[in-house]
């Protein structure tokens, strides 16, 4: 009969995988000593502030990092990780475009939304409802216009019609 013990000694939990019970994993998995996982780098707050939730990276330097209560790690780095990873498999599931693709429009665009010309914090990516053809970036308040307009042009000259007539300027 195997033995279904972590491998930890003095450990008599049951294995959950690598023949570590669950605690032992997750310790092992977080400090990066689990065996075929590469390191990780800590990065270790200063400075920091419960009640401002902030604190200073070791790192990343970021002054502003949202903190999570009883932790001292930056959560920034993780963050970005998590949201890159989910941004590209969004823009290929959706649009069927890569992060790359993305950063080139962005790039050809100058960073501005292509119907007002800000430079919002972050651009979106317009498409044609109908055929699912990517347009251009768009800041969300254009983009929204837009699904509220109904893609339909008509409607977006009568709403340009409207505004320009009761315009105080």
């Amino acid at each position: 009969m195997p033995n279904n013990t972590c491998r930890e000694d003095g450990c008599e939990a049951r294995t959950a995988s690598r023949n570590l019970c669950a605690r032992h994993y997750g310790l092992q998995y977080r400090n990066g000593t689990l065996p075929g996982r590469p390191p990780v780098t800590r990065h270790v707050l200063s400075n920091v502030d419960t009640e401002a939730r902030t604190a200073t990276c070791s790192v990343c330097g970021l002054t502003r990092v949202s903190i999570r209560r009883g932790r001292n790690e930056c959560m920034t780095v993780r963050q970005r990780h998590i949201e890159g990873y989910k941004r590209g498999e969004k823009l290929r599931a959706k649009y069927g475009i890569s992060v790359a693709d993305f950063e080139a429009m962005e790039g050809s665009q100058c960073g501005k939304c292509a119907i007002c010309s800000c430079m919002p914090g972050a651009l979106v990516v317009d498409h044609d409802h109908a055929t699912g053809g990517v347009r251009q970036l768009l800041c969300g308040h254009c983009n929204t216009a837009l699904g509220f307009l109904r893609d339909n042009p008509n409607i977006a000259l009568s709403a340009a019609a409207y505004l320009i007539s009761h315009s105080t300027s």
